[in-house]
């Protein structure tokens, strides 16, 4: 969702709540509640630094910086949109999501886990 603007995330939304009958199912990685702080913003563009050195170094290669394409906006919560239009809507942030897969971030990136939320979520029957 970060590489898209907030008007085109709403716009997103506003079509597949159009196209979905009860019982559709939607997943979705969304911004983490600081993603458009000062301090978020630093920590996302630091960590991303971080992951193209990791990533460089065990490819052998230099690796793109994609950080300007992301959109750092002021935009709705996915979860709370979703459950505004009714959906029965999970919520869970990546950090415990990786722990309950016995993930962990690479090698060398501390507080490397992403501070996105992944949602998922069920259109109601109502």
């Amino acid at each position: 969702m970060p590489f898209l603007p907030a008007v085109a995330q709403d716009l997103l939304f506003e079509r597949v709540q159009a196209l979905s009958v009860p019982g559709s199912r939607i997943a979705v990685e969304a911004p983490g509640p600081d993603f458009n702080t000062p301090e978020g913003r630093e920590r996302v563009r630091s960590q991303m630094q971080r992951y193209r050195e990791v990533v460089a170094k065990a490819a052998g290669r230099e690796v793109p910086d994609f950080a300007d394409l992301w959109y750092f906006e002021d935009r709705a919560d996915v979860a709370g949109w979703l459950r505004d239009h009714g959906w029965d809507v999970s919520a869970t942030p990546a950090d415990e999501l990786m722990a309950r897969y016995g993930r962990s971030a690479p090698e060398g990136l501390e507080d490397g886990a992403p501070r996105s939320v992944f949602v998922s979520a069920a259109r109601s029957a109502s």
